[in-house]
């Protein structure tokens, strides 16, 4: 009995060790929450935080934050042997954050193999005119030939300066009519700053004495230049219109009636006509100059010049075999040019590998234009396929039975002229029924520097054979007599001087009994027979 009362207390001793066992079981971690230290910012894992820039703005830490870690038992706690990155997204690329300046920024933090990702964005400060003080004139006087540009300094109203090129841009309007307000100029807010602000001034009137006229250099794009020397006289006071003349030539002496569009150096004189009441003006003398247009600004693929491929042909390629390619790409663009092969006069195409051969050409522009343009150019395998560019020439012209294979003799390509194929270098051959007399058929396949296959026929006549001498079982007179013995007499019934030319299977023999022609099974009885030998040649 006493026995039995301690098992049973023992029993009632283990289990709660065990349930307690299990009860203490490392939990799980189901995740990590991240939140910035004092809710200052207050991030979201799915929309970006929104922060608008200030000079006070630093850049985040990881003392900046706090991450606390979830557990499957619905605990928590916070920990610190986290990682902490900082990073600024441009383009879906990111970089080590070192500075908050507007942008898209990520927050990066990770745990236990747990990521974490918060995104934000910092706004550039949004200005407006009643945020920002400017320097300006009130007005600006009339530029002869181009457009008011007056200086202007910015800065805000709280104090802080402003620096154009990192801080705003300028862009000023046509500015070149006389008028109250009819100046302007745009500044548009850049970096820390976002908006725009446009600012007018008044243009006035020139006096005569202060109308300078500048220099004109262009382009050439065969049109006329004159209009780019000539300005507007509605800014100058006193001044009714202007007369303009242009010379040409080595010493600039020779009169222009016509057009001025070609690559030179001009002189422009500037006759001023006078109001009423003002005094005359001498002459104005100023020079337009038309540099040559520049020919390497155009790609070759808007010339429809590029992936240019040529065949091979046994032979180099020269500037004579692209002249007219690229005559028939430039006719409309008006561009005077010469044409050179980039390695010299000729480029060789010859060589094993038809994947090394290439070259390139030059256009140089000359005359109104300057500059280059390189066209490549790849050199392809010849195509056998192509109508009548293939000659067979036979083995002596025909071909007769022998037993063997029969094959082409020759195979040639037609480029300007004739030239033989190398068998296994330029070309193989497949043969179909080339040994028995009959139609054979073969396909060329171009291989190195030809591609394509042709297919043709030859035949294989009939070899002509003269049967020879031959004799009946040994006789000359054409009869064989033979003595009954009671056997089997066939094998008797032979032509002799056929085994050196064929075999006995291509002798057949019929035998006539009683005018009945048949075979027969056996010649055993006495009688009179008539023999017919067939002979079958190969």
């Amino acid at each position: 009995m006493k026995r039995n009362i301690f098992l049973v207390l023992a029993l009632c001793l283990v289990m709660p060790i065990v349930c307690l066992l299990t009860a203490c079981g490392t939990p799980s971690l189901t995740g990590i929450a991240v939140q910035y230290k004092d809710n200052t910012y207050l991030f979201d894992a799915t929309t970006p935080l929104q922060i608008t820039y200030s000079d006070s703005l630093s850049v985040f830490t990881r003392e900046d934050f706090v991450v606390t870690a979830s557990y499957d038992n619905s605990t928590s706690n916070q920990v610190t042997d986290f990682t902490f990155s900082l990073v600024k997204v441009e383009q879906g690329s990111e970089t080590l954050a070192t500075t908050l300046l507007p942008g898209n920024y990520r927050v990066k933090v990770v745990y236990n193999d747990i990521n974490v990702s918060l995104d934000f964005i910092v706004n550039p400060i949004s200005l407006a005119e009643a945020d920002v003080s400017c320097e300006m004139v009130e007005s600006s006087p009339y530029v002869v030939g181009g457009k008011a540009e007056p200086e202007v300094s910015l800065s805000l109203v709280s104090g802080a300066s402003l620096v154009e090129g990192t801080d705003y841009t300028l862009t000023y309007g046509d500015n070149n009519t006389v008028g109250d307000d009819a100046g302007s100029v745009e500044v548009n807010f850049i970096g820390k700053y976002s908006g725009q602000v446009t600012y007018y001034f008044d243009i006035t009137p020139l006096a005569i004495d202060e109308v300078v006229f500048n220099d004109v250099n262009t382009t050439y794009n065969g049109t006329d230049k004159r209009a780019l020397c000539q300005i507007d006289v509605s800014g100058i006071i006193g001044v009714s219109d202007i007369e303009y003349s242009y010379y040409g030539g080595a010493n600039l002496d020779q009169l222009i009636s016509d057009e001025v569009k070609d690559v030179g150096t001009y002189k422009v004189v500037a006759h001023i006509l006078v109001d009423d009441g003002y005094s005359p003006v001498a002459d104005k003398e100023f020079t337009l100059t038309i540099d040559r247009a520049d020919i390497s600004s155009n790609s070759v693929e808007s010339l429809g010049l590029d992936n240019i491929e040529v065949p091979f042909k046994n032979a180099p390629y020269t500037v004579a075999d692209f002249e007219e390619t690229i005559s028939q790409a430039l006719e409309n663009s008006g561009i005077t040019y010469s044409l050179s092969m980039l390695d010299g006069e000729s480029v060789d195409n010859l060589g094993a590998s038809t994947q090394d051969k290439h070259g390139a050409l030059l256009i140089t522009g000359n005359g109104n234009y300057r500059g280059n343009i390189t066209i490549s150019f790849s050199i392809m395998p010849a195509n056998i396929s192509t109508s009548g560019v293939l000659t067979i020439n036979m083995n002596n012209g025909s071909y007769t039975y022998n037993g063997a294979e029969q094959t082409l003799r020759e195979v040639h390509y037609t480029f300007t002229s004739p030239i033989l194929l190398a068998s296994g270098t330029d070309y193989s051959v497949q043969y179909a029924d080339n040994i028995e007399a009959g139609t054979c058929h073969y396909t060329i396949t171009g291989h190195g520097n030809y591609t394509g296959t042709y297919e043709g026929t030859f035949e294989i006549g009939r070899k002509s054979i003269s049967l020879p001498s031959t004799t009946w079982h040994g006789e000359d007179n054409g009869s064989i007599s033979l003595a009954y013995n009671g056997e089997n007499r066939l094998a008797d019934v032979y032509l002799n001087g056929l085994d050196t030319y064929f075999s006995s299977s291509y002798v057949a023999l019929q035998y006539n009994d009683d005018a009945q022609d048949y075979i027969l099974a056996s010649l055993v009885n006495v009688g009179q027979y008539r023999v017919r030998a067939t002979i079958a040649f190969n």
